[in-house]
């Protein structure tokens, strides 16, 4: 039987990403262990479950862009498909209300015809060096948005200063040579009374400038560390020292002494993981 989810291995790309970049926001220590000593990243129940979501509702763009009914694709088949892969559990009922939702409260908003699924964008971006990046979906007219899967809502302002969605249209404007007009975040928010949550921001300047200010501070930390370890026997951190955004990230970081991990800075006491 032909797959329905097909994905890169990504586990060794060498080239800036956005992963990399979005490590090194929510900790910096993460992101210097992945540079010197990458482990597997655990394998917990809401990073399954937005694997598996992610695969079924492009089951149901994948439909839009063909012409054919939502009742004819097969979001189920393909989570269970990326479920398979995972010794972890993940209600599938659950995921099913999801895809329900999705193509009555979000798909109803855009247009899918000609859009790109899991489009590879690797380009020379000015300013920031050879970059590759995955977004989930870029739409015939430019726009770029990303599934994601949450417990609480994210911040109004939070499509506008993400520096992920700035890369990804970076990106795109060096691949096609057009402006990206808009880029956004499709949230399902798992609450109580789960839905969608849609945001949404025009591409700046501003976003565009700002995205080239992390991107390439990332770059120059990574050459430093590069030139302050060279030759040595064991690499010292020097360039990214900065600890985790908030404690819960200790929760299910690899890194953590909880996992057998180096980090010294990681929270192992009071760690309530969101």
């Amino acid at each position: 039987m032909t797959a329905l989810v097909n994905r890169p291995d990504l586990s060794q790309r060498t080239v800036l990403s956005k992963s990399a970049i979005a490590s090194a926001d929510w900790c910096q220590t993460r992101a210097w262990f992945d540079l010197h000593d990458r482990r597997p990243t655990i394998q917990t129940e809401k990073l399954v479950f937005g694997s598996v979501l992610d695969a079924a509702v492009e089951q149901l763009m994948s439909a839009a862009r063909a012409g054919i009914p939502l009742s004819e694709a097969k979001p189920l088949l393909a989570a269970e498909e990326v479920l398979a892969r995972s010794e972890v559990d993940v209600d599938l009922t659950e995921v099913a209300t999801a895809c329900g939702h999705f193509a009555r409260d979000v798909m109803g908003g855009y247009d899918f015809a000609l859009c790109g699924l899991q489009v590879t964008l690797h380009e020379d971006v000015a300013g920031i060096g050879e970059v590759e990046g995955h977004p989930d979906v870029r739409l015939a007219d430019g726009s770029i948005f990303d599934v994601k899967s949450a417990k609480r809502r994210k911040f109004d302002t939070d499509a506008a200063t993400s520096a992920e969605l700035g890369l990804y249209a970076l990106l795109s404007e060096a691949e096609t040579g057009q402006p990206c007009p808009r880029v956004g975040y499709w949230t399902w928010v798992r609450t109580a009374k789960p839905a969608w949550q849609i945001l949404e921001s025009p591409v700046t300047d501003e976003m565009r400038r700002r995205t080239r200010a992390i991107a390439s501070s990332y770059v120059r930390a990574k050459a430093a560390d590069e030139l302050l370890n060279r030759g040595a026997a064991v690499p010292l951190n020097f360039t990214f020292t900065g600890g985790p955004k908030f404690a819960a990230l200790c929760a299910d970081c690899a890194y953590s002494p909880a996992f057998g991990g180096p980090c010294q800075l990681a929270v192992q006491e009071g760690n309530d993981a969101a």
